[in-house]
């Protein structure tokens, strides 16, 4: 009755359901976290088990309703006594989507199938163009010998340039016209590179008759599959148990894991996701390897006004992977001490406590000219989200 759905984005938490219901709750060597699994390595565990929720819910109440995950993580072997060193290491290569949005490339941008860039200045004083204030994917049809205004023609405020935006009527404007083709049909393919995934875990262990001790740390580091993404992670993990006599024993074990990033992707729809702004709505008449478009900036607004096709609602690709940041921070710790007295081998009294705590930083910085939703201003914004347990 166990179901798991794989989340392939950055920090996002997969679907896991038990018999239909959410399950998110997880019990490590039976102390219940407060966090996510994240802060788990995968080589510190030795096996998981599920629980139903009658059977969770006897044992740890309304938290256990739906049912629990029971992880039981790794300790020095028995049977190796004496000191062993272990090291793992795995790598893998993300080719990016299955299967990318289905989009049509016939027309371009605009609406009612006509169209003409004219705000290349950003300033308020640039020449007025044809429906590209609110710029939509119904603009003239592409590669049918048109001429127009277009975001990288040559700006000359002396002179005007005829044209006809599709509706056969000439107008005139300080861009230079130039062919209205379809120069980005494989937009998104051409943005998106390989991802790549390295996890390196060392452990050390020390077993004796009478002592049991396990260090482990592991290190992974994730690259994403759009420019300037990825994510680190950090695991400190010790666990020791000790027979002070043969009926007392003493157990403690301790957990650090550190997560970081300067920059992970926005996957949420709207101006701030980059499959909105490459493939969603942006038509095909703009190029995603334009060295005009690599270069993020307008030549002399440099930090100012970004280079698209649009300034309304949809962002530079480029411009929003090196210059519109949203990083993560976060510490999580958990850890629990033992102490075990067996009166005989039917009945033994445990006294136990622990402690499960995280905190995050998350920031977004949004530099000059990127236009989110219901922030249209453009004069950048610097935002911080700060959470203790």
């Amino acid at each position: 009755g166990l179901n798991i759905g794989i989340n392939q984005e950055l920090l996002s938490t997969p679907t896991v359901l038990l018999r239909g219901s959410s399950l998110n709750f997880y019990v490590v060597d039976g102390i219940p976290i407060n966090s996510d699994t994240w802060n788990i390595s995968p080589d510190d565990i030795e096996s998981y088990t599920v629980l139903k929720g009658p059977t969770a819910a006897a044992l740890y109440g309304s938290r256990g309703i739906n049912g629990a995950i029971l992880i039981t993580t790794k300790r020095g072997a028995r049977n190796k006594k004496g000191f062993t060193v272990e090291f793992n290491s795995s790598n893998q290569i993300d080719n990016g989507f299955i299967a990318n949005p289905k989009v049509q490339n016939e027309y371009g941008g605009g609406e009612k199938q006509q169209y003409a860039f004219g705000d290349y200045n950003s300033n308020g004083n640039s020449v007025d163009g044809t429906n590209d204030e609110d710029y939509d994917v119904w603009g003239p049809r592409l590669d049918i010998g048109l001429m127009l205004p277009q975001f990288d023609g040559k700006y000359d405020p002396t002179q005007y340039f005829n044209y006809t935006s599709g509706d056969g009527v000439v107008h005139q404007s300080h861009i230079q016209p130039t062919p209205w083709v379809s120069r980005g049909k494989n937009n998104l393919d051409n943005f998106l590179k390989p991802g790549f995934l390295t996890k390196n875990n060392i452990s050390f262990s020390a077993v004796t008759d009478r002592s049991n001790l396990r260090m482990s740390v592991s290190q992974s580091y994730q690259n994403g599959i759009t420019p300037n993404t990825g994510l680190n992670t950090v695991n400190i993990n010790l666990i020791e148990s000790y027979e002070i006599t043969s009926k007392f024993k003493v157990e403690a074990n301790i957990n650090y894991n550190r997560q970081f990033t300067p920059n992970i992707p926005d996957v949420n729809y709207g101006p701030n996701s980059l499959i909105y702004d490459i493939d969603i709505w942006p038509g095909a008449e703009w190029d995603v390897t334009d060295p005009k478009i690599k270069a993020i900036w307008q030549p002399g607004k440099e930090c100012i006004q970004s280079m698209f096709v649009e300034y309304k609602r949809y962002q530079n690709p480029y411009f929003m992977s090196y210059e519109w940041l949203r990083g993560h921070y976060k510490n999580d710790l958990y850890g629990w001490v033992a102490f075990t007295y067996r009166f005989n081998k039917d009945f033994n009294l445990m006294l136990r406590s622990n402690v499960t705590t995280y905190n995050v930083l998350r920031t977004e910085k949004q530099t000059w000219s990127a236009h989110p939703y219901g922030d249209e201003h453009n004069h950048g914004n610097y935002q911080e989200d700060r959470r203790d347990l």
